[in-house]
């Protein structure tokens, strides 16, 4: 069992993820990272890949720790399941949940296919949901541990062309704050985080919000 506070990050390759896995990895946790590490039909832009996960490992061990690397769709339960054994498995704690994996794509909400809804529904809320239970038990036996949610601005306020992914957002931002009424008799603190892009102003000086 390690003596070093442990991360388990989804959507680790990349991004956001692999930025995290990294700052934490230098701040002295160890990590376990998982990525789907796969094209995906939808949205149809880049993902993680395998390389990527690999130097993360390399790139959190040369920081002084261990890093447990695995590929899983956050939307397959038992994929997931494994994952969060093996994590436990190998340093016998996980002290840390960062739910970061997810998508983004654009479409009026009545142009949208039922698969696409879906896919962004399923990633994006499901699959924290789907991570979070197989993670909290084991908070719950240790008395302790912190979950974060990368949720949205556009989990706070609705966006045009992006109905699903609002939606998605606004659902974890509700998750979030359910598992916090939740978990804190058990001493687990459960956040979100909203992050947005650039805020050009316009002429008028308000702000155009872009995700």
């Amino acid at each position: 069992m390690t003596e070093r506070p442990v991360a388990f990050i989804t959507g680790a390759a990349h991004g956001q993820g692999r930025a995290v896995a990294l700052a934490l990895a230098a701040a002295g946790h160890d990590v376990a990272a998982l990525d789907v590490a796969a094209p995906l039909e939808y949205p149809g832009y880049g993902m993680g890949t395998p390389a990527e996960l690999e130097s993360l490992r390399g790139e959190c061990e040369a920081a002084g720790g261990e890093c447990l690397i695995a590929v899983a769709d956050v939307r397959e339960d038992a994929a997931v399941k494994a994952a969060v054994d093996a994590a436990i498995e190998r340093f016998g704690r996980i002290d840390l949940l960062f739910n970061n994996a997810g998508i983004c794509a654009y479409g009026l909400a009545h142009e949208l296919t039922e698969p696409e809804w879906d896919a962004m529904i399923d990633i994006n809320l499901k699959g924290a949901w789907i991570v979070g239970r197989h993670v909290i038990p084991h908070m719950i036996a240790a008395r302790g541990g912190s979950i974060i949610n990368n949720s949205s601005i556009a989990g706070l306020r609705g966006m045009a062309r992006l109905s699903h992914y609002a939606a998605s957002k606004w659902g974890l931002t509700g998750l979030t704050k359910s598992w916090a009424i939740e978990l804190a008799p058990h001493g687990v603190r459960v956040n979100s985080i909203d992050p947005t892009g650039s805020t050009p102003r316009s002429t008028t000086g308000s702000p155009r919000w872009r995700e």
